[in-house]
């Protein structure tokens, strides 16, 4: 489910042979409208964004991304390869989104490039497709190869991404530049507000621990929430950041898929309010939207 405006949602129903449609649901008139069908064979359904003020849709298919307006569905480029198994949640990353004027849209997905040999056996070769469109006349205007875990932030067009070298920053204007240095920074997440970030870092062992980036402070320094493992962040208001809590590994074994292995939800969960420090049991299981979003 995903919020188009402050009444109206968009939601996702799929059949048993995987085929689906995305519908809109209007919460005053309560009248649903079709907004897209996709086959079995369709991928990446799932990743899709609004504009601030709901009249556009970004989205994926199978090897396409798109861009639909009052005008129609525009192509605005091709997707890589399917991420596959090898996907790595503390390093890969696949969004899409759009600026908080609305003004750009933005691609980041990690692509699964296959296997090359290595000493003592094959490594995982990854690339990444990342890009960045202005709308207007739908052209790219920044492009990279080493570009993840993106988020839009602050008002205008600001995109806040990760590389080997820390959290890189893009603008219209001053382009592409390093604002934090040596941050590894996963599942970014902009306030409304528009006045800080949200994020997870992972340690050695699979953990992860909640901070946040106050985008007012110059140079950037980001600020660490809590120091026992946490997961799955979320803003609820400009001040109110959700999170799950993780069994440490030492007390519940983790599960590990190719050497990638992530700690188990306790199912207890959490709300920091970010103006007091204050921390509070929440009895909200999961998050999988909120109001007002940046630019809205």
């Amino acid at each position: 489910m995903r919020f188009v405006t402050a009444s109206r949602i968009s939601y996702i129903v799929r059949s048993v042979d995987g085929a689906g449609a995305m519908y809109l649901a209007d919460l005053v008139t309560q009248k649903t409208a079709l907004i897209r069908k996709w086959s079995s064979a369709d991928n990446y359904f799932w990743d899709f964004a609004w504009s601030p003020d709901g009249s556009s849709l970004t989205y994926f298919t199978s090897d396409q991304w798109f861009v639909r307006t009052s005008a129609g569905d525009v192509a605005l480029g091709p997707l890589g390869k399917d991420l596959g198994y090898n996907f790595d949640r503390n390093s890969d990353s696949q969004m899409v989104g759009f600026s908080a004027d609305g003004q750009y849209v933005a691609v980041d997905q990690s692509i699964y490039l296959g296997t090359k040999p290595v000493a003592g056996g094959y490594g995982i070769q990854k690339g990444a497709l990342f890009k960045v469109v202005r709308l207007s006349d739908k052209k790219v205007v920044y492009s990279r190869s080493d570009g993840t875990m993106a988020a839009w932030a602050g008002v205008g067009a600001h995109l806040y991404f990760r590389t080997s070298s820390g959290i890189e920053e893009w603008d219209p204007i001053n382009g592409g530049q390093l604002v934090v240095s040596g941050l590894a920074w996963t599942n970014p997440v902009p306030s409304a507000d528009g006045k800080r970030i949200a994020f997870l870092t992972t340690d050695a062992n699979g953990h992860h621990f909640a901070s946040q980036l106050p985008l007012s402070d110059q140079p950037l320094r980001p600020i660490t929430l809590s120091n026992l493992p946490r997961a799955g962040i979320a803003f609820l208001n400009p001040t109110l950041v959700w999170y799950a809590e993780e069994a440490p590994c030492n007390q519940s074994p983790c599960r590990c898929d190719d050497a990638i292995c992530e700690p188990f939800l306790t199912g207890r969960t959490y709300v920091h309010d970010l103006m007091t420090g204050t921390i509070s049991a929440s009895v909200l299981t999961a998050i999988a939207d909120t109001w007002p979003r940046p630019g809205s």
